[in-house]
């Protein structure tokens, strides 16, 4: 039963120091051969002395038969295969570069396969064993078909971290740490067999445990399903041990939310996986960096940790961006699987737009609309869109639930809270066209007379400015628009919704992201919209929401959903 223990009985290679120098060597390889910057490297060989192990559990559920991931074909085009076949040769992978590079590693399927062996390690015994286990590694992956239906992830961490526990002081006073890499295309099950909130929420109890000791933790996603990835994603930002990453495909759009002026290069995304890549670029595919940031990351991706002289900071832009350049320059282009092309690690061009400072802009094109110049428009149209409060019949219709709405938003459906402006009495209201339903958060078509008394602008307005084009507020503003300005339906610069915690946990997305056309558009835009139904599911949501709270999030995601239809056909 205990995978760590008994591969923990087998003697670790012992690498001499001629050794130790072969494996960095082996290290310096294998970053030229993914096309990596030379000063990476020195990020690399530290998490490399601080691994002892490497436990990598690979999800062999009936489930990865699934055709609907993919390979990288010659020409860098996308072959559709299974999620085993694409997980297969990711293992393989990184079996051969544990043998060249001395880092011991132990695989184990998470199901007892129908023949051969469930454990097989890399690097573990003798070194002139290391040729046959790379071997016996893609034989047991590529003869392999999954074909038992559960996904025994709570059984495997829990016998992992009562192993672990044991020499978690030993490792902590050598300054060492290992790293599970977990590989899984659904959600824990049960004794069952079938996924269940128990088995999620003890699965979670246990990576938290695990997060405490000198674990890193990698969770390789082999899978789209929203609820799926939205579980293990909530697992990722909360811990700074613990990542969760997709394909590489699904990767680089995440990261391209975020971080537009970055390409992320099939290197970069491989030495993740094998926990070799911490830190900042764990946070590439979480939130924007900000300067001082982007300063450290480029200096320790393109010189390297701690050299010098190293790269001006960007409070001198001018020195900052020529030097930056240069080094750009000297690296070989990388395909851009957003870009479907070539092109540079960093572009410049987007980076300036996204950061230069005003003083510097001169005749340089000024950035896209940011969510803090989103909130400015916002507040502006809301000043010359003054539009009455609601009457009893419009209260009426905001509690009535939108035929789009999902069936969990059931138990929330209620109309936000009456202020005193909409407890005044008020005229009757106009008929209304409506394209194809009744929308309770539809604007009234003429505008306010200037003889009416200027009335307070409620959270019926202000979501009809965010939601809705001026002056008549009928038509639906595009996709992209409410992804960018989502941040103006938040407080503070929403007055009308009471603070909590949970609205800053929402990463803005830049202007930048969506210049794109064509394939490239639609799939940051479907790729944008599950991050926000992700972050408005009922399942993420506090419990201790106010009334207007949850009214909003519910009005929102009715608007993103009417919007997501016949956009993203």
């Amino acid at each position: 039963k205990s995978r760590v223990k008994a591969s923990r009985s087998k003697s670790r290679v012992k690498a001499s120091s001629a050794e130790s120098e072969k494996s960095l060597l082996y290290l310096s390889h294998y970053m030229t051969k993914l096309e990596m910057p030379s000063g990476v490297l020195s990020t690399v060989v530290r998490n490399y002395h601080s691994c002892e192990k490497r436990y990598w559990y690979i999800d062999n559920s009936s489930s990865m038969k699934k055709i609907d991931s993919h390979l990288m074909g010659d020409n860098f085009e996308r072959i559709k295969v299974s999620r085993w076949e694409e997980l297969s040769e990711c293992v393989c992978f990184h079996s051969k570069m544990s043998a060249k590079c001395f880092l011991p590693t132990t695989f184990s399927l998470m199901n007892s396969p129908s023949s051969g062996s469930q454990q097989f390690d890399v690097c573990c015994s003798n070194e002139s064993d290391v040729e046959r286990e790379v071997d016996q590694v893609h034989r047991i992956m590529t003869a392999g078909t999954p074909a038992v239906g559960k996904t025994p992830l709570l059984e495997c961490i829990s016998d992992f971290k009562n192993d672990i526990s044991r020499e978690a002081s030993q490792l902590s006073s050598k300054g060492k740490h290992v790293t599970l890499v977990m590989c899984t295309q659904g959600l824990p099950t049960g004794r069952t067999g079938s996924a269940n909130l128990a088995a999620l929420r003890k699965f979670t109890h246990s990576v938290y445990s695990l997060s405490k000791l000198p674990v890193k933790i990698v969770i390789r996603l082999c899978t789209n399903d929203e609820k799926t990835t939205r579980s293990y994603n909530g697992l990722g930002s909360k811990l700074d041990n613990c990542e969760c990453i997709d394909d590489w495909w699904g990767e680089s759009l995440e990261v391209y939310l975020h971080n537009p002026w970055l390409c992320y290069g099939f290197g970069m995304h491989r030495l993740r996986e094998a926990g070799l890549l911490w830190g900042l670029f764990n946070n590439l595919d979480e939130r924007q960096l900000d300067l001082d940031e982007i300063h450290q990351f480029a200096t320790s991706f393109f010189i390297g940790e701690n050299e010098s002289p190293g790269l001006p900071h960007p409070r001198d832009w001018k020195s900052f961006m020529q030097s930056l350049s240069e080094l750009v320059k000297k690296e070989k282009l990388q395909w851009n699987p957003v870009k479907k092309k070539r092109t540079p690690w960093i572009n410049l061009s987007k980076l300036e737009s996204m950061y230069q400072p005003a003083q510097h802009r001169g005749n340089v094109r000024a950035p896209r609309e940011s969510p803090r110049s989103s909130q400015q428009q916002h507040q502006q149209n809301e000043k010359a869109h003054k539009l009455p409060s609601k009457t009893g019949a419009e209260k009426g219709e905001s509690s009535r639930p939108s035929q789009r709405r999902n069936q969990q938003h059931e138990e929330h459906r209620k109309p936000p809270p009456k202020t005193a402006a909409e407890k005044e009495p008020s005229a009757k209201p106009s008929q209304q066209n409506h394209q194809q339903h009744e929308d309770p958060r539809k604007l009234p078509s003429k505008p306010t007379p200037d003889v009416a008394p200027p009335k307070e602008v409620t959270l019926h307005d202000v979501l009809r400015s965010w939601s809705h084009q001026p002056p008549n507020f009928e038509k639906l503003h595009p996709l992209h628009h409410l992804l960018v300005t989502l941040p103006t339906t938040f407080p503070p610069v929403n007055e009308r919704v009471e603070p909590h915690e949970y609205f800053s946990k929402w990463t803005p997305i830049s202007g930048e992201v969506f210049l794109e056309s064509g394939d490239e558009l639609d799939g940051l835009l479907k790729r944008a919209t599950r991050k926000v139904k992700i972050f408005l599911h009922p399942d993420k949501l506090p419990k201790d929401l106010t009334e207007t709270q949850s009214f909003l999030f519910r009005a929102i995601w009715d608007v993103i959903l009417e919007s997501e239809a016949p956009t993203l056909k």
